[in-house]
């Protein structure tokens, strides 16, 4: 299979979503894209079909759509059967939810990059989403002179990312539930994670002594 590649500017209304488009996009995802276009341009061109059909980044379309634009890059792929578009349309999607992050980095880049206009909200992350702790209120609870929800990342050395909103309520709710009077949310962290340890270890030592009878 041979497939031309060419990358053209096109109208967005040109461009036509495919019907069996298994990617779904919130109107909170469209909100993303949209605000990283403005932020950085549209630099991740969509990819078409001759005719305009979309094969992969319907996503960013919208968000042109959100923003007004008129004109954006696209690649358009030349040579691909209808089944073959399908197959490397699933298989883009499902390649992209399957990255991860090297967290050690990304903390490191965050906590560098997060300052004056750029927020975490800039580069995709959902902010309710996010628990910002420093080392130093862990070590010495209170000392901290600043609240977690007027944190900034720059100021952070410990940034817990959530999958969702949802886990970071349930673990806010936790620590609250776990909290004892005068102590830090990263103090509390510190203290619920040493006591499972202790209990993960206890149940390993009644395992193996079971397995020794």
């Amino acid at each position: 299979m041979t497939v031309k590649i060419t990358l053209e500017r096109r109208q967005v209304s040109s461009l036509i979503p495919h019907p069996g488009n298994t990617k779904l996009h919130t109107e909170a995802q469209v909100q993303k894209i949209a605000l990283s276009i403005q932020r950085f341009g549209f630099n991740d061109p969509v990819a078409c079909t001759p005719d305009g059909v979309l094969v992969e980044g319907e996503g960013r379309v919208q968000a042109a759509q959100l923003l007004g634009l008129e004109v954006i890059p696209v690649l358009v792929l030349e040579g691909l059967s209808e089944r073959e578009a399908d197959l490397y349309r699933i298989a883009h999607n499902k390649i992209a939810l399957s990255t991860g992050f090297d967290t050690v980095a990304l903390v490191a880049a965050l906590r560098e990059l997060v300052q004056g206009d750029i927020t975490l909200s800039t580069l995709g992350f959902d902010e309710g989403a996010v628990s910002l702790m420093a080392v130093n209120e862990m070590l010495n609870p209170g000392a901290n002179p600043l609240p977690a929800d007027q944190q900034s990342a720059a100021s952070a050395d410990y940034i817990l990312i959530w999958d969702n909103a949802q886990q970071k309520r349930e673990f806010d709710a936790l620590m609250s539930s776990a909290r004892q009077p005068g102590e830090g949310q990263s103090a509390t962290l510190l203290r619920v994670m040493a006591t499972a340890i202790q209990t993960v270890n206890q149940g390993q030592t009644h395992d193996d002594q079971q397995l020794a009878v």
